[in-house]
């Protein structure tokens, strides 16, 4: 005739939990490897200086 509530409330409170465990690891994981991803992976604009990004010297040198 169904579950009773205080197992369906359990199961939630432990599907919850389970998620929010996931999600940490997964937080802290990525932490952990972000000196090895390199810059660019983690934010694109940190070796930019300022707002624009500086010009290469390929395309300042004429040809």
């Amino acid at each position: 005739m169904g579950y009773p509530r205080a197992f369906l409330r359990a199961l939630a409170l432990a599907l919850a939990l389970a998620l929010a465990l996931a999600l940490a690891l997964a937080l802290a994981l990525a932490l952990a490897l972000a000196p090895w991803l390199g810059p660019k992976a983690v934010c694109p604009g940190v070796l930019r200086s300022g707002s624009r990004a500086a010009p290469s010297r390929r395309r300042a040198r004429a040809p």
